[in-house]
């Protein structure tokens, strides 16, 4: 399969899982999707979920491996995802702190006691 063949097949993909999500909206009676609460506006969809999937967690360690199958990627290989979960950790620290998400090295991230008490549940979209 060449490259203009796979990225054909993942924006199908893309399409029919925002189809999916209107529909699941719409059987909510969710006219709209809820903004990011502002704390939160600063940083991208994907550093959103990472502070998700953090906070959900909390106070476990998330391995690479799980951050790689949770977050959204983009079909990179596993070099280039380990470097893309490396770089969001970045930029969210950027925006929460340098010190809200630790590195447990070879292992994965989690949030500190900080991080977590700074982070109202209710705000995470």
């Amino acid at each position: 399969m060449n490259a203009l063949n796979r990225q054909q097949c993942a924006i199908a993909e893309l399409s029919h899982m925002v189809d999916v999500l209107k529909g699941a909206l719409a059987a909510a009676h969710v006219e709209t999707v809820p903004a990011p609460a502002p704390w939160m506006q600063e940083l991208t969809p994907a550093c959103r979920a990472l502070v998700g999937a953090l906070h959900t967690a909390y106070p476990n360690i998330l391995t690479h491996d799980h951050l790689m199958q949770i977050l959204p990627s983009r079909g990179d290989p596993y070099d280039r995802q380990q470097r893309s979960i490396n770089t969001l950790v970045k930029r969210t620290r950027k925006v929460l702190g340098r010190d809200s998400i630790v590195s447990e090295y070879g292992i994965g991230y989690h949030l500190s006691a900080g991080g977590f008490r700074n982070i109202p549940s209710e705000g995470i979209v």
